[in-house]
């Protein structure tokens, strides 16, 4: 028939399930913390000057002395000052 797991085993099934539950929450923070400093996977705060609410496409121009893309009329993070 069907046996009732012992208290112990209760408890340590309860305290795994909880560090997991806890450690995506805490992940799922500190991504909500940087997505809201711009600082997320897609470059940062070039990128997030540029990015337009109504969803269009942004122009994107090459930087002259490092050769990076970045959105026009922005400034590149290489230091040359030119867009």
């Amino acid at each position: 028939m069907l046996q009732v797991p012992s208290i112990g085993k209760l408890l340590i099934l309860a305290l795994v399930l909880g560090g997991i539950w806890l450690f995506y929450k805490a992940k799922a923070g500190r991504e909500q913390q940087r997505n809201s400093q711009g600082k997320g996977p897609s470059g940062g705060g070039a990128a997030k000057a540029a990015r337009k609410t109504d969803g269009s496409s942004v122009d994107m121009v090459q930087c002259p002395a490092c050769q990076a893309y970045i959105p026009s009329g922005t400034n590149c993070s290489c230091g040359s000052g030119r867009s």
